[in-house]
């Protein structure tokens, strides 16, 4: 008696239950197992040493052969256990196993294509509109072989625009809601989108097809629609989940295919191994565990596993994320040779003899790298796999170690949301970029960040040089020389100089300066940001104690009127303390006050007494890294002498570029100190973001530096991974404007339709730089005719602009003699021709094209 062969696949929509079908449709639910309960009833089934599944529903009434049988499960929360089952007739039978009777269609309980007796090979049901069921069967000379069956029409079906017409057709005639593919088999298929799906068609053919286009393909293998790829990978056609432009498929025998639908014209990857390919299957659900932190889920491309006949083993390869502008060619070729593992699941605990090989695999896609395989003898068993373990250093000098967790399931999406990478994105995806207002805005969470964009923001408004050369203080108290005078009520010998007004005002002290601020103004700007022992605590630097003693006195006001009355209390008491002060040395209130600052926890407010009984000895306020950088600046540039000064600040900025202290930015201005302070604060905190938009802000020699070239290309490349090209093509953009030396790479290339050669090629550029015209009407390398425009019938022009750079637009005159098409039905023209005619109508130029190449723009 030959053994079942038991298909398996998990339930779309309830992550514990799973169904298996060979000779009949059964559902399970996965369930944890004691010891004590092993001696199962003999409807269920073991899965593993702690698992089993229950059997909760089965049907046995449609009947089938064994190989012949495909089943499709509703991915509906609605009607959580509804199945499409196709059957060797071609029939497709809608069944709920939960009531144990068929719903009712436009024939009873099963959906019949008009000419019978052919296999259905597959069944997929739409993931986001789910009345509508794709249906994939042998070639028939009358009827079509992929079919999407509408399982809610009843008795009224309406054309394409929506009217309601007369129900003149038969049951199955209402039910279809596309077909296409006469005269050819469709061996799988695959949804893409809610309107887009792709099958394998015809004995050598993958197609793209647009529902809302009838009898009609999008894209094709091959890249045209006269062009054929010469290949056979038409089976198993499945979709990444975790991208949607990537998909797999099989060709007869044990080739295994990797596609982007971007780039139809040829497989990204094939590989090969013994034996006969059953099945295909996307790990979606990848977890990475940092060792010493937790566990982070991850967005990328998942892994692709393949069941080979007569084989134990699964084959499982990691899909790299491919960057933009990478090249599929040996280097990619190697990445994938080097990540395809063999992993043998079959366990000899369960007992399943020796000649024992995988027949079916299916991963969950809501638990952590779990799956359900069948074998030869239709026994099922519960598998876990793990990831190749990874090492890395942090950007803290940790070694981090990343692998997957075989025996946890966690939700971690709010774990890490501290992250630097979450930060990014979250900041990239609110505006951070270009625009310093809204940089300042956007880290308005971040005290640093934000002062340093503020700082930046005001330097940039101040300069008049469009080119912007931003020195720091290091560089402006250079050959320093200046005078002295005393405070009016404190008697402590002050500096100044030009030099020392210049560098107070790269500090934000520009009250000192001759500009329109005033001592008042800046403190005004301080107490409406609550900062209250700052306004103070600088009011007390520049000799004005009374100032000090109001500012504290309003602030403590309204900190009690808030119910903090201790808080409002101890500024009270720091007023009173003012009050009394006098600048005898030694005396009572001094020797009182010195004690009284040891015990006073805020740093402001420890720095008024600690000044006022300093004596003249200002270390401990120099050296007080609790109080801001540009404070201490900006104190050491009234209080130090010239020698002293200059020491201080030497050594302060070698001290925030050693430890990548972002604030410090000030003090080494954005030259070559600046490129070493933010390339410490890169290796600090990952943050090279903040480093990009920050290097913009300056001379472009400073963006040619090496290091700087590296960090925005790891940018551009993070933009890409996160799939936000739009950003990514801004930033170029911008980069563009900023350094005009910067060369975009092309990512998109006109080809010839008979050459299938760029007619912008290297051989055009050498013409030109001959003398020759710089219009041609043909292609530079086979020199025949270029496309007509659909309107205006002239050959389409390949030429480049008056500028150097063949991609600079320098008028709109020019624009308009661009090239552009329709990517459904490839016809089109000049694109102010295209553009003037589709201003008026919505169908395709071109005489008997129907196509409705505006409505299909998204963007429209």
């Amino acid at each position: 008696m030959a053994t079942e062969r038991l298909q398996v696949i998990w339930s779309p929509v309830t992550e514990s239950e799973f169904a298996t079908y060979g000779n009949e449709l059964r559902v399970y639910n996965h369930e944890p197992m004691g010891l004590e309960e092993r001696d199962t009833t003999s409807t269920d089934i073991i899965l593993s040493s702690t698992h089993r599944g229950r059997l909760i529903g089965a049907n046995s009434e449609v009947s089938c052969s064994p190989g012949y049988q495909t089943v499709a499960w509703q991915p509906n929360k609605d009607n959580p256990h509804f199945f499409a089952v196709g059957q060797s007739n071609g029939k497709v039978s809608l069944l709920n196993l939960l009531s144990k009777q068929p719903i009712l269609s436009s024939h009873g309980f099963q959906l019949v294509p008009k000419s019978l007796g052919r296999l259905c090979h597959c069944v997929a049901w739409n993931p986001n509109n789910t009345r509508l069921l794709a249906e994939g069967l042998e070639k028939s000379r009358s009827d079509s072989s992929l079919i999407v069956w509408d399982i809610t029409h009843a008795s009224t079906v309406h054309d394409r625009t929506g009217s309601r017409v007369p129900d003149n057709t038969g049951p199955e005639e209402r039910s279809k809601f596309y077909e296409t593919g006469h005269g050819e088999s469709t061996s799988s298929l695959s949804w893409l989108q809610e309107n887009a799906l792709v099958a394998g068609m015809g004995s050598r053919f993958l197609k793209v097809f647009d529902i809302r286009e009838e009898h009609h393909s999008v894209l094709q293998t091959g890249g045209g629609q006269r062009e054929f790829a010469q290949h056979k990978a038409i089976y198993g056609l499945t979709i990444d989940p975790n991208n949607g432009y990537q998909l797999a498929s099989y060709a007869e025998g044990s080739t295994v295919y990797l596609w982007d639908i971007r780039s139809f014209q040829r497989p990204m990857y094939s590989f090969q191994r013994s034996g006969t390919v059953l099945q295909l299957s996307w790990l979606a659900t990848r977890q990475v565990c940092c060792h010493g932190y937790s566990s982070l889920p991850v967005n990328r491309p998942g892994s692709l596993s393949a069941v080979f006949s007569e084989s134990p083993y699964l084959r499982i390869i990691d899909i790299p994320f491919l960057s933009q502008g990478s090249d599929i060619g040996e280097t990619y070729t190697e990445y994938f040779n080097s990540h395809i593992s063999d992993r043998c699941p079959l366990s000899s605990r369960q007992g399943w003899g020796r000649k024992r090989s995988v027949v079916s695999l299916q991963w969950n896609n809501h638990w952590l790298n779990t799956g359900l395989i069948t074998n030869n003898e239709g026994k099922v068993q519960e598998i876990k796999v793990s990831d190749k373990t990874s090492l890395s250093w942090g950007s803290g000098q940790s070694l981090i170690v990343g692998s997957v967790g075989l025996g946890t399931n966690h939700d971690n999406k709010d774990l890490l949301s501290d992250d630097i990478s979450v930060v990014m994105r979250k900041r990239v995806e609110a505006g951070y970029g270009f625009n310093i207002g809204k940089n300042i805005e956007v880290t308005s969470n971040d005290v640093t960040l934000s002062n340093v964009w503020t700082w930046i923001n005001i330097q940039v408004s101040s300069s008049s040089d469009s080119m912007k050369n931003i020195n720091g203080v290091n560089q402006v108290l250079d050959n320093l020389s200046g005078s002295t005078r005393c405070l009016p009520s404190s008697g402590f010998v002050t500096y100044s100089s030009a030099k020392r007004s210049l560098a107070l005002d790269l500090c934000g002290w520009s009250f000192c300066c001759d500009n329109n601020e005033t001592l008042d103004s800046f403190l005004k700007r301080e107490e409406f940001s609550e900062r209250y022992e700052r306004a103070a605590a600088i009011a007390v630097f520049q000799g004005n104690l009374k100032t000090a003693n109001d500012c504290l006195k309003e602030g403590a006001e309204k900190i009690i009127n808030r119910g903090k009355k201790l808080e409002g209390s101890l500024l009270n008491l720091i007023a009173l303390s003012l009050s009394g002060y006098t600048s005898s040395e030694q005396s009572l209130w001094q020797r009182t006050c010195y004690h009284i600052s040891e015990q006073i926890t805020d740093p402001y407010l420890r720095a008024i007494f600690t000044f006022l009984c300093s004596n003249g000895d200002f270390n401990s306020i120099l050296q007080d890294d609790s109080l801001m950088l540009q404070d201490r600046v900006a104190f050491a540039c009234t209080y130090l002498e010239d020698k002293k000064l200059k020491e201080y600040v030497t050594s302060l900025k070698e001290k925030v570029i050693s430890s990548g202290n972002i604030e410090g930015i000030f003090l080494t201005g954005l030259n070559n100190d600046g490129i070493s302070l933010l390339a410490q604060y890169v290796n600090k905190t990952g943050d090279v973001q903040t480093a990009c938009f920050i290097c913009t802000q300056v001379l472009p020699a400073v963006n040619r530096n090496r290091t700087v070239h590296s960090w925005f290309e790891g940018y551009r490349d993070l933009l890409d991974q996160w799939k936000l090209w739009n950003e990514r093509a801004h930033f170029d953009h911008q980069r563009k404007l900023i350094d005009p030396s910067f060369k975009l790479v092309k990512n998109a290339s006109i080809l010839c339709t008979f050459c299938s050669k760029a007619i912008t090629s290297d051989v055009m550029r050498q013409d030109r730089s001959k003398g020759t015209a710089k219009k041609s009407t043909s292609c530079p390398s086979c020199r025949k005719p270029l496309p007509r425009c659909a309107l205006c019938l002239l050959h389409m022009v390949a030429g480049t602009s008056k500028g150097k750079d063949p991609g600079v637009i320098n008028s709109s005159d020019q624009f308009g003699q661009w090239f552009t098409w329709c990517q459904t039905c490839r016809h089109g023209g000049h694109a102010l021709h295209i553009k003037e005619w589709f201003q008026s109508h919505n169908v395709c130029p071109v005489t008997d094209c129907s196509c409705h190449c505006l409505l299909l723009d998204g963007c429209t």
